[in-house]
């Protein structure tokens, strides 16, 4: 036996045999026992009621039991119980009693005298079907369907336990007609669900989908997407409609929450100034976050720069004495019409932000204190880029500058080295960037993307782009945080289309390579031989296609003083001739570069070829170094 395994996990299977005929029974019982199966046989119906307690995988049941209590035990055994049982009898079952007893539940019949190999093979036939439909409600309940039937003769509905959960009802609790399952619909939603219904009887189609708002029994409001399957008769009249309905509830609560998210940090990286950043936090804020009040509060680095000073619930005495190292705090308050409010500390380069998020109801759930964690930092984020716009001379440059990391980040054993190459016509102004993010244990990200097109409109979303990315970095693991990314992208009210390149660094692993529809990375080897990475790419952000999963990182093995060099498509990109053309040259020039500014440096001037297109074109580079011990 494994370690940690239950003697429960282990025990033979259990067959209940019921039958008042003892040679029958000890004959049925015998050959079970020989099978493997832990038996117990009882004479009477009463009998069999106290055994069930002991919770039997099949039993085995006369027909023929002297009080006529058969077909009603059998109900009980299947419906009550949820086991799969089998009749047998000591004379020809007649149609009629087969009807009956399908009706009852049973799985299958038996006519004495009973051969043992035809027992054991009809009960382990049972018993595999009842494994297998065991497993597909197991399926079906962990990807949140539901599945009915509508019998349009007799106009009863019937209800899969797992829709009636979704519905809040206990099982067999649904009240089975059409009226009952209207009455959980939302009655502006019922005229349509209606006329669906109805299209599909009249038409020639076999087949229906439908989505509409559901009322649970707490009278929440969900969102159900449900397809229904039409059998009809010979003469084209529908008999029966079978359908399963998907819980879509967290889908379009997601899509709705990233699409006034998306519009909010649009208009926050519009802002000129902290200042005016704060308004639009505090004005456009309650909306995004689902709160009934925002406030933040700002703390440049920059000595020049003035704070932005808190001016609703962060004023608030039961909010001042909050400890700032804590990520998220909730404390209970009575201000600006909240009762609960959220407090959000993040630290940046830039400097340090504040952020209060308030609601006027109870206790606000996980799921809006996740989201108000990640909309309080996507603000402060968004803050401390505006901060860093005020420092700078010019709004182009301001803009450029803000997509780029400024390489704090430190890490043992590597040199890093970036370069920046604006657009020479489009008012040097793009959508490339590139930032470096600490993640979990030793863990650091490297990360180049492009969004589609030019000017201010490219650099606000490749802004907000980078903020989100860092954000959901921050928040969770790589692999989940890509198919969010691209989410985000995807569902806004202005899509916006953009390539990535992501690479994480360990000392003490391979690197991983991530690609969103970006060019390959060029690895130096010491000798200076050059190659480029092997990549089988996801598509870019903002089509939605990386829900799938079915994107594969390349593995990187980078040795003492080997060099892995990313990039963005302007410095391989050429009006003329091959993209191959563009990558030999690449790799032709980052072979001989030994010094790690020069080679950023020689990157980004590719783009200054005669044949290159105008394009922004930034080059981010690190070495392996030796540590000395």
């Amino acid at each position: 036996m494994e370690a940690g395994a239950t003697d429960e996990q282990y025990r033979p299977q259990r067959a209940l045999v019921v039958d008042d005929e003892a040679e029958t029974r000890q004959s049925a019982a015998r050959a079970l026992a020989d099978a493997g199966f832990e038996v117990e046989a009882v004479d009477s119906a009463a009998a069999a009621e106290e055994a069930l307690a002991k919770s039997p995988d099949v039993v085995l049941l006369e027909l023929d039991l002297p009080d006529g209590s058969s077909y009603d035990l059998c109900e009980t055994i299947t419906s009550n119980h949820h086991i799969p049982a089998i009749l047998h009898s000591s004379v020809a079952v007649s149609p009629a009693d087969r009807v009956r007893g399908l009706q009852a539940g049973a799985y299958g019949f038996l006519v004495e005298p009973i051969d043992s190999s035809l027992l054991i093979a009809t009960v382990d036939t049972v018993l595999r079907s009842r494994r297998l439909s065991d497993r597909l409600d197991l399926a079906i309940s962990a990807t949140g369907v539901g599945y009915w039937d509508w019998d349009i003769r007799t106009g009863h509905v019937s209800w899969a336990a797992g829709l009636e959960a979704m519905h809040g009802l206990e099982p067999g609790s649904f009240g089975g007609t059409l009226d009952d399952f209207m009455a959980t619909i939302h009655t502006e939603d019922r005229p349509h669900v209606q006329s669906v219904i109805q299209e599909a009887f009249s038409g020639a189609e076999d087949s229906y989908e439908v989505g509409y708002r559901f009322v649970r029994r707490d009278g929440s409001v969900g969102h159900l997407a449900g397809r229904g399957r039409i059998t009809r008769s010979a003469s084209g009249e529908p008999l029966e409609i079978t359908g399963v309905a998907v819980d879509v509830t967290a889908s379009v609560r997601s899509a709705q929450r990233n699409e006034s998210l998306l519009e909010y940090m649009g208009a926050l990286m519009a802002a000129t100034d902290p200042e005016d950043a704060a308004s639009v936090v505090r004005g456009k804020g309650p909306g995004a976050a689902e709160a009934s009040a925002v406030d933040i509060e700002w703390l440049p680095s920059d000595a020049t720069l003035a704070p932005v000073m808190p001016t609703g619930l962060l004023a608030n005495e039961a909010v001042r004495t909050i400890d700032p190292s804590a990520a998220l705090t909730i404390v209970e308050l009575e201000a600006e019409g909240c009762a609960h409010a959220a407090i959000v500390d993040v630290d940046t380069p830039s400097g340090s932000g504040r952020i209060a998020v308030g609601w006027s109801g109870g206790m606000p759930d996980d799921d809006h204190l996740r989201f108000a964690e990640l909309f309080s930092r996507q603000s402060i984020w968004g803050v401390s880029q505006i901060s860093d716009y005020v420092q700078q001379r010019s709004i182009a440059l301001t803009l450029q500058r803000a997509l780029q990391s400024e390489l704090t980040i430190r890490v043992p054993g590597l040199e890093v080295a970036s370069s920046y190459s604006p657009a020479a016509d489009a008012a040097l102004i793009g959508g490339d960037w590139f930032d470096v993010i600490p993640l979990d244990d030793d863990r650091v990200a490297f990360i180049v993307g492009d969004v589609v097109g030019h000017g201010i409109e490219a650099a606000a979303w490749s802004s907000a782009a980078r903020h989100t990315i860092r954000t959901m970095l921050m928040t969770t693991d790589v692999d989940r945080a890509l198919p969010m990314i691209d989410e985000v992208f995807t569902d806004g009210l202005d899509r916006f289309v953009s390539t990535m390149l992501l690479v994480e660094y360990s000392a003490d692993r391979p690197c991983r390579i991530h690609s969103a529809g970006h060019p390959p990375p060029v690895v130096r080897r010491s000798d200076g031989t050059t190659e480029l990475v092997d990549l089988h790419p996801g598509p870019p952000f903002g089509h939605g296609f990386w829900s799938s999963g079915t994107w594969i990182p390349a593995e990187v093995e980078l040795a003492i003083d080997d060099t892995l060099v990313v990039y963005t498509d302007g410095a391989v990109e050429r009006t003329v001739g091959s993209l191959d053309a563009g990558f030999a040259e690449l790799l032709a020039t980052v072979g001989p570069c030994e010094d790690l500014e020069e080679l950023v440096e020689a990157v980004v001037a590719l783009n200054e070829a005669p044949d290159a297109p105008s394009d922004d074109t930034i080059a981010l580079a690190f070495a392996r170094r030796d540590v000395p011990a």
